[in-house]
């Protein structure tokens, strides 16, 4: 199986992001992909300033998930999956759930987290891990210390 995944966070499900969940799952290009929506709340919000979890304001998160078989197919299927995150871009908050993020995006990584949660993250692995050997996931570079 190959998989390629896009992934965000939305403020809320205005008529217009709906239209474009409506257009992907009309045109998935393989029947072995999804996109899904999950609504946040409850605990999420909860204790936003105290933990790692960056973006807990967002009302729903959602996912394209590609899968597919053929190697062959890999740039057409994509390519779908990278064309319809540029389309719904335009309705997300800019955030990202950091398990969400493909191999790819390790230019979203602060987004995951957001820009003062990376920082103090960043400067907890220049303590405790500032070889970065703990770097096989979304990394977090260790700060630079002065």
């Amino acid at each position: 199986m190959r998989s390629y995944w896009k992934s965000g966070y939305l403020a809320g499900l205005t008529d217009a992001a709906i239209a474009e969940f409506v257009v992907g799952a009309s045109s998935l290009p393989s029947p072995l992909s999804i996109i899904e929506r999950q609504p946040l709340g409850g605990a999420v919000p909860a204790g936003a300033d105290d933990s790692a979890f960056g973006n807990r304001d967002a009302a729903f998160l959602y996912n394209i998930m590609t899968t597919w078989t053929d190697p062959a197919d890999d740039d057409a299927q994509m390519s779908w999956t990278r064309d319809f995150f540029a389309r719904m871009e335009q309705h997300a908050t800019g955030g990202v759930y950091v398990n969400n993020l493909d191999s790819d995006e390790t230019d979203r990584v602060r987004a995951a987290f957001g820009a003062d949660r990376y920082d103090r993250l960043a400067a907890v692995k220049a303590v405790y891990d500032p070889d970065n050997c703990f770097a096989g996931n979304q990394n977090i570079a260790p700060a630079l210390v002065s």
